[in-house]
């Protein structure tokens, strides 16, 4: 290792050479490459973390760019993940970056949480967030989390023996929660929110210590901030689902949650439709669902557009008894 480039870290009180090597020797996932990873990732390669591994299954956009700033417009169309990897590899030649083009879900987290010290949790969507956070406790390493809209947000470690539960802070997933595509967010938050993560994570995995107790909720609006213990004891019955590639699906019925007229227009074969607005806008779930064929003791693999829908319909299909469900890992439009 050269301690050259990172002589000016190692001069920081309680870090010095001993914090170098336990990053040198530090294996990360990073779970999504969006706004906070995008952030994130180039300060935790700088750091010297020896090997960091990227999984996002999104290409670069155009609408990104604003806030993930470690693309430009040569990349629209490319892997984020693969980009990514190629960008801190010329950053940071000493570390290893690799990546995956998949999502995380319930059926692959616990297996990637096994291969590695920490995860940093990038994503935006409720469904990957539990299923980083079980698989987090049952590895019994530390989920470094960031979620953000508008021009706030929200930063927290959870995960093992040592940290709070995520189930503490959400027991049940927000169906009012919006994603950045929904509800639109500042560039600037993005980067602020993800600096955050990088800088516990090096913290962390440095030994030089961690906010381990209480939760960061900030608006940068006004600069305003809280710090929130979560309690020791809560109930949560929210089971992550699993995301399935067409490839996969076997005894599953596709269950598309996109609108009747989106559906008249299209739609893979075999499937069935129930618009998750039909769910939204019901104070009987079960009774929709009947109304529209679907049974309890049936496997349901969900789809819609972009994820979102499908998402908020297995919800609410879950909440009402329906337990056999899963994710299809592709939209249709």
């Amino acid at each position: 290792m050269k301690f050259e480039r990172y002589s000016r870290q190692i001069l920081v009180d309680g870090f010095g050479v001993a914090g170098q090597e336990k990053l040198a020797q530090s294996r990360i996932l990073v779970v999504g490459a969006g706004g906070l990873g995008a952030a994130c990732l180039p300060y935790l390669a700088g750091a010297g973390i020896g090997h960091i591994c990227v999984l996002d299954a999104d290409k670069v956009e155009l609408s990104n760019l604003h806030r993930q700033v470690l693309y430009d417009e040569a990349d629209i169309g490319q892997y984020k993940a693969k980009v990514v990897a190629t960008k801190l590899s010329a950053l940071n030649s000493q570390i290893v970056c690799d990546y995956k083009i998949q999502k995380l879900a319930a059926h692959n987290a616990n297996k990637l949480a096994m291969e590695f010290d920490l995860i940093v949790d990038c994503t935006d969507n409720y469904n990957a967030k539990y299923a980083i956070n079980d698989a987090c406790e049952a590895a019994n390493i530390a989920m470094v989390s960031a979620s953000i809209e508008g021009m706030s947000g929200y930063f927290g470690i959870f995960g093992g023996d040592k940290y709070a539960n995520y189930r503490a802070l959400f027991n049940e997933p927000s169906l009012n929660a919006l994603n950045c595509a929904e509800s639109g967010v500042l560039g600037t938050v993005a980067g602020m929110f993800g600096l955050m993560q990088a800088h516990e994570v090096i913290k962390i995995l440095s030994g030089v210590g961690e906010v381990n107790d209480k939760i960061i909720m900030l608006d940068l609006f006004d600069f305003s901030m809280q710090k929130i213990a979560l309690p020791q004891n809560y109930v949560s019955n929210f089971r992550p689902f699993a995301m399935l590639g067409l490839a996969d699906i076997g005894s599953q019925q596709l269950l598309d949650a996109r609108e009747a007229d989106e559906f008249s227009a299209g739609h893979f074969n075999h499937a069935i439709n129930l618009p998750a607005a039909k769910l939204a806008t019901s104070s009987d779930i079960v009774a929709v669902a009947a109304q529209f064929g679907l049974r309890k003791n049936t496997e349901y693999a969900l789809y819609c557009a972009s994820g979102a829908r499908a998402q908020s319909a297995a919800i609410r299909l879950q909440r009402a008894g329906f337990a056999n469900l899963s994710l299809l890992n592709e939209g249709f439009e």
